[in-house]
């Protein structure tokens, strides 16, 4: 099998957002800045005055990739629930991958590999707000081709490997 999906038929984006049903009585906090290339630097945590920003929902499995500044490649993927309550910024596009025929470490793997991240900067430069960002939209109009789920597997490490 080798299909071509684009990412919004495989996935949700932006899906979970906090509501007024939700009475949280702390979160943990990620911020854009505080993500890069999967690595976590900061984490806040916070008991009142949250962010306005502070609005999407993440479970195990999310990818994270911020809209604002593509080329700062502050994008990462959500590997376990260990951390209670995490929200993270209204300047990430979360992605929920649906599509049993994926495997969420092959897809993170193909929309952060470097040529994804200058083609998205240059959608960024182009837009029409006062920095360069790109609409949810961008990246739900990706399309990859996808080797059959086994294939995904084994090649996902491969691109471990690599980065």
């Amino acid at each position: 099998m080798n299909k071509i999906f684009s990412i919004s038929e495989i996935a949700d984006l932006n899906k979970n957002n906090i509501t007024s049903k939700d009475n949280f009585e702390y979160i943990n906090y990620l911020d854009t800045s505080n993500l890069t290339r999967n690595k976590i630097d900061n984490i806040q945590y916070m008991e009142s005055n949250f962010p306005s920003r502070a609005k999407r929902k993440v479970s195990k499995n999310t990818i994270l990739y911020s809209t604002v500044r593509p080329n700062q490649e502050h994008f990462g993927i959500i590997e376990s629930n260990l951390i209670e309550n995490l929200i993270v910024s209204t300047g990430f596009t979360t992605i929920d991958l649906f599509s049993p025929e994926i495997d969420v470490k092959y897809l993170y793997y193909k929309i952060t590999q470097p040529s994804i991240t200058k083609y998205l900067q240059n959608i960024a430069e182009n837009s029409v707000s006062a920095y360069p960002s790109i609409k949810p939209e961008e990246i739900g109009k990706l399309n990859f081709r996808f080797p059959n789920l086994p294939n995904q597997k084994k090649n996902s490490f491969l691109f471990i490997s690599i980065r």
